[in-house]
């Protein structure tokens, strides 16, 4: 008997024999076996190999064993993956008084799905067995076909809450208006609440709210729960928040905040989140403080947000209240909240906040005073080019190029003489984001400067103006002392672009420091002349194997016959592991490559059998394919597995 037998031998005698008719005796045997490994390779040998029609009554048989889940599941699979041309077959096995078999067979159909499956379906929500009817409803809640709406809704409204209860399941996935009647009676039904709430909240036809909302007051928390979750999905679905507010105060009047507010603080983060949202549609002043408060828990940052600005629209100077007091956390969030409004009743609280302690808070105000855009926020800003924190700087940068019709430029032009280094770093930026051609002289002059980070900015402002003159500068940026000045001038030629600049970029592939000559590396993948390629195949000879990598990528870029014969011979000498890996991916973008790829998916290394695998996939043949599937059947390693699978598509 084969579970006396060996896993691994029992293996190796199936794929020996696959194919064969005592194969397929074997493979369906091997359902059975203990082994999960085992009724793996049994199940893809035989999808593989054999038609369906030689197997699919055998695996119906299989249905029947109630000793053995592990065949019963295998056999379920590969009866949904055999897809339509099992229905036949299943429809008429579904001709049993086996009712354990009726229930395997409309799960297999609902699975496999489509129109076909639809009319056993239908017959099945009449099974004289519960678990074959709730399953048959469940299956064609998910088929999205209209024909099904009449039948589930009589579904609901028989007196079966068996199936009623995912029938009306079913009818909020299916979206059908016509369903709305049969919800709302559903609603009085102590059994059917809740889901009758959640589905006319999928369907989300407004004037079922008035039905709806009244279980707010309903006893049974759960109910009460639900409810919230269901007006908010009314929200997103459309419905006017004016709409929802009237309709919640027509029916709870002066406790429909108290009502939301005791919800808020649930410890269900789902109801929690519905409730914080309601809050903010309510638009009641109560609420700014409590959401102000819960903005320190980073999981409802963001939902306080959406309700704070709906507040902060109806009582700006309330919310406002609230940059000036708290902790920095809750500062930040009145502040993003109040800047992205750029609603011009802000601009004094933000000008106000400029003087914060906290730089975030600084920060987002800035950048929505430069959104709000009045001229004398300029005067402000200024100064605060200097300030110690980067992210603030940034900030005022970005707010003073949304200002930039109000700004002095020769003022600005004498700022680069300023003896603090921000400043001549953050107007060089500014200069550069406004492409002012007409100081290219004073910015390029600053390559001389002595810190670093000003000729850094020098350099992404050159790049951003691109004139001939601005292009002159970054060429003599190459000869910096500072490596990063060198890289960064070679790829901010590179993305200019053209031929003319090809010839600098393929010098600084000679570069002495291998930082330099990686960029170096990354930029000639904008160029394709031959020098281009030429240089980088002479880079995968660099004593620096990140050098090396950098210059493989950009040779898969190429599409070079040349590229790809010293890639080839790149993946036959080298021993390092990382160039190996990188070099198999950069194969799979040239043609008839597959060949070459393919007997690292037999290496002892799980790094190159994954990257194998990955080169394969993005290759995309049947032949492709085929081999990923045949790793398939002996791969271990579980990342592989995952690589595979992904691969296939399953």
């Amino acid at each position: 008997m084969i579970e006396h037998e060996g896993a691994e031998e029992t293996r190796r005698k199936i794929l020996s024999l696959k194919g064969t008719e005592k194969g397929l005796n074997l493979i369906i045997e091997s359902f059975k076996d203990k082994s999960w490994r085992v009724r793996k390779t049994a199940l893809e040998s035989l999808l593989q190999s054999y038609p369906p029609e030689t197997f699919i009554d055998k695996l119906i048989e299989l249905l029947y064993l109630e000793d053995n889940a592990g065949a019963r599941n295998t056999a379920i699979e590969a009866l949904i993956r055999t897809g339509k041309k099992a229905i036949p077959y299943l429809i008429k096995a579904f001709e049993t008084e086996n009712h354990d078999v009726r229930k395997f067979i409309v799960d297999i159909l609902g699975n496999i799905g489509g129109k076909e499956t639809i009319p056993l379906l239908l017959r099945a929500i009449n099974d004289e067995d519960d678990n074959v009817r709730a399953s048959a409803v469940e299956y064609l809640g998910k088929m999205k076909e209209d024909s099904v709406v009449e039948a589930l809704i009589d579904k609901v409204a028989s007196a079966d809450t068996w199936v009623a209860y995912p029938a009306i399941d079913a009818l909020g996935k299916l979206g059908d208006p016509r369903a709305v009647p049969v919800l709302i009676e559903a609603l009085q039904n102590r059994s059917l609440t809740e889901p009758a709430v959640r589905a006319l909240s999928m369907i989300a036809e407004p004037e079922t709210l008035e039905h709806i909302v009244p279980f707010l007051k309903d006893k049974r928390r759960s109910i009460q729960e639900e409810v919230i979750k269901a007006i908010e999905r009314f929200y997103k679905k459309g419905v006017a928040g004016e709409y929802i507010k009237d309709t919640l105060e027509k029916h709870l009047q002066d406790e429909a905040v108290d009502i939301i507010l005791k919800h808020s603080e649930s410890k269900v983060n789902e109801v929690k989140t519905s409730a914080i949202v309601l809050l903010g549609i309510l638009q009641d002043r109560r609420a700014i403080r409590y959401l102000v408060e819960i903005s320190e828990d980073e999981r409802f940052r963001d939902v306080v947000k959406e309700s704070l600005s709906y507040l902060a629209r109806h009582y700006p100077e309330v919310v406002s209240e609230y940059l000036r007091k708290g902790f920095p956390e809750t500062r930040r969030v009145v502040a993003e909240v109040i800047a992205q409004l750029r609603a011009p009743v802000f601009y004094k609280p933000l000008m106000e906040v400029l003087e914060d302690t906290d730089g975030h808070v600084i920060s987002i105000a800035a950048r929505g005073l430069g959104y709000i855009g009045n001229k004398e926020t300029v005067e402000k800003l200024l100064p605060l080019l200097r300030h110690p924190y980067p992210d603030v700087q940034e900030s005022v940068v970005d707010a003073l190029y949304n200002l930039r019709e109000y700004l002095d430029m020769e003022r600005m032009r004498e700022m680069l003489k300023d003896e603090d280094g921000n400043i001549r770093k953050n107007t060089v930026l500014l200069f550069g984001k406004c492409k002012k051609t007409e100081f290219i002289e004073p910015i390029g002059e600053l390559l001389n400067d002595p810190l670093v980070e000003v000729r850094k900015v020098v350099v992404l402002a050159l790049g951003m103006i691109d004139t001939p003159k601005a292009t002159d500068y970054l060429k003599s940026a190459l000869t910096d002392e500072s490596r990063e000045i060198r890289a960064l001038a070679t790829e901010r030629l590179a993305e200019i672009g053209g031929s003319v600049f090809a010839e600098s970029v393929v010098l600084m592939t000679r570069d002495h420091d291998p930082y330099v000559r990686a960029a170096a590396a990354r930029a000639l993948s904008h160029f394709t002349d031959d020098a281009s390629v030429q240089a980088l195949i002479d880079l995968l000879s660099d004593e620096n194997g990140y050098v090396v990598t950098q210059a493989v990528e950009s040779l898969a870029k190429t599409g070079h016959a040349e590229a790809k014969e010293a890639l080839i011979e790149l993946l036959q000498n080298t021993k390092d592991r990382e160039i190996k890996r990188t070099t198999l991916l950069a194969l799979s973008t040239f043609e008839s490559s597959e060949d070459l790829i393919k007997p690292f998916l037999l290496s002892d290394d799980w790094v190159l059998r994954f990257s194998a695998v990955k080169a394969l996939q993005k290759i995309g043949t049947e032949s492709a394919k085929a081999a990923i599937r045949q790793l398939k059947e002996i791969e271990t390693d579980i990342t592989v597995l995952e690589a595979i699978m992904e691969g296939l598509g399953e």
